[in-house]
């Protein structure tokens, strides 16, 4: 019987050479760094609508401002990390002057990016940086977050982030950008308002889209919920959501 051996250093390069190759294509990879470069002065300006349903939920309106987020300063968190305060001015349009309205932070840790927003911390970039790769971005929540609001579920429970269109291009409605990520958190639709009889119903979609050298260009959140059906009882929304879209940047 006529046997066939490859030989042990044949074998080994084999081995070596696919270690070399997979070790190239991840140091490939773009970084968290890319998408949202932490530098001091750096800031972007949107366009920001705001959504919520007026006063016992039987329609919504939207309010319109422009927001510049800024990198403003730096210092060590309670795990001695280097993080990074953002501030957020608001103004009504041009005309008018900005006016510090918040604050946030933000820790580039190198596998991922942890932001937080009023006490509430998401993983918005994780590593790889490749499309369908995906976390669980609302996992330092805390249980039910938004409760005190009127919430009847705890719509943020469990998201998983997904990277799509990574390096692909992206415009908002002022600007063009050559090489972007785009990071869809939900989408999800329970039920529907429209069809009679329903007494829940509930939408919630988030999405975020960042550039290259630049940070986040574009975030859309919504969330709303229906209930309803109860004969003699008037039909109820309750629910919010943001656009944010860059206008300006240096």
């Amino acid at each position: 019987m006529n046997k066939k051996f490859i030989p042990a250093g044949f074998l080994l390069l084999l081995i070596c050479f696919s270690a070399c190759k997979k070790e190239t294509a991840q140091l490939n990879l773009p970084s968290i760094q890319d998408y949202a470069p932490m530098e001091m002065g750096k800031y972007i300006v949107y366009q920001l609508d705001s959504f919520v349903f007026l006063p016992f939920g039987t329609r919504d309106t939207t309010i319109s401002y422009q927001v510049r987020y800024t990198v403003a300063d730096s210092f060590k968190d309670n795990s001695k990390r280097t993080a990074f305060h953002l501030t957020r001015e608001i103004r009504k349009d041009e005309t008018k002057p900005w006016v510090v309205d918040n604050s946030f932070s933000a820790v580039n840790t190198g596998s991922s990016l942890e932001f937080a927003d009023n006490n509430l911390k998401f993983i918005p970039l994780a590593m790889p940086i490749q499309n369908d790769f995906s976390w669980k971005g609302n996992n330092f929540l805390p249980n039910d977050p938004y409760s005190a609001f009127g919430f009847a579920s705890n719509f943020t429970d469990d998201w998983d982030y997904v990277y799509q269109s990574v390096g692909e291009p992206y415009s908002t409605e002022e600007l063009n950008f050559e090489n972007t990520i785009t990071v869809l958190q939900r989408d999800d639709v329970l039920g529907d308002p429209l069809i009679e009889g329903t007494s829940f119903a509930e939408k919630t979609y988030s999405i975020e889209t960042y550039a290259k050298g630049i940070g986040l260009v574009y975030k859309n959140f919504l969330h709303w919920e229906f209930q309803g059906g109860n004969p003699g009882v008037q039909n109820n929304y309750k629910g919010f959501g943001i656009k944010l879209s860059a206008i300006e940047h240096n």
